[in-house]
């Protein structure tokens, strides 16, 4: 790096730490300008700056970080063909959580648990394959719902609800449909207004199931009833399968209210940008 332009980068993150916010506003504007340049020197200040200037500095490589993980999204969505790939597009909206993590590990756990779950399986169908999964899942690997801290932005993040153990309907039922993919089994996404279910659909056979209570079983009239307590009147086109794209986008607005009503303005602007993408 020119040693002038170095010069120059320093002198602005140690206006960071400026009392004035239009300094500090400003100063944040031309190390923008200049990103990729900044870049080095910003992850040095992170460690070795002074107390008030780290505050700053650690703010502005964060949201660096949250564009990066934003057009990230965009872009891989904008290669995606026809109906994006649900697990893909979960873990990269995970990405807009604090913690850095190894997808291929996440995948790996997904892989296991399939591989476990198979020889219980085998051969089973309808209401006694689904009883066995369920206890898989909800007994053995000890999936919960998270009744207590429902708008914990952890339970929107898939990687947290593998760690957690615990989530919400849609990240509860995505594990569930990504391992019933993984094991070849007739079991889709339904996206009702207001609560998320799956169901199980073979021959002719329709079982409709609830993994935010532990998988039990529902009928179609279940969920007629359900829509119709909640104020909405019925329509057919609720109890359709939902595309991978609608999954990814329930995800996106749920994460969005979590962090608008947490006031993290910068993930909630994020996010809403990565909705706008998927239409």
């Amino acid at each position: 790096m020119d040693a002038k332009v170095e010069k120059r980068i320093r002198a602005l993150i140690s206006l960071l730490g400026d009392e004035d916010a239009g300094i500090v506003r400003t100063a944040r504007e031309q190390l923008e300008a200049c990103r990729a340049e900044a870049v080095p020197l910003i992850e040095e200040a992170l460690n070795h700056a002074e107390a008030k200037v780290r505050i700053q500095v650690r703010a502005l490589a964060e949201d660096w970080r949250l564009d990066d993980v934003t057009d990230e999204f965009i872009d891989w969505l904008e290669r995606s063909q026809g109906d994006p790939d649900l697990e893909a597009g979960a873990f990269q909206l995970a990405r807009f959580g604090p913690l850095e993590f190894d997808e291929r590990a996440y995948r790996e756990v997904l892989d296991r648990w399939a591989e476990e779950a198979a020889p219980t399986l085998r051969r089973k169908r309808g209401e006694t394959l689904l009883r066995e999964l369920n206890r898989f899942l909800f007994e053995e690997k000890r999936l919960r719902p998270d009744r207590e801290e429902y708008e914990d932005p952890d339970n929107g993040l898939l990687n947290r609800v593998l760690d957690r153990r615990a989530g919400i309907p849609v990240t509860l039922s995505t594990i569930y449909l990504l391992l019933a993919r993984r094991l070849e089994l007739p079991i889709s996404g339904i996206g009702m207004p207001g609560h998320f279910v799956l169901r199980y659909d073979q021959s002719g056979k329709e079982i409709y199931l609830d993994p935010y209570d532990r998988g039990r079983f529902l009928s179609k009239a279940d969920c007629i009833g359900y829509l119709m307590a909640s104020g909405f009147e019925f329509e057919g086109a609720y109890l359709f399968p939902s595309p991978n794209r609608e999954i990814l986008s329930r995800m996106i607005d749920h994460l969005t209210n979590v962090y608008r009503s947490r006031r993290s303005t910068a993930r909630e602007v994020r996010l809403r940008r990565c909705r706008d993408a998927m239409g």
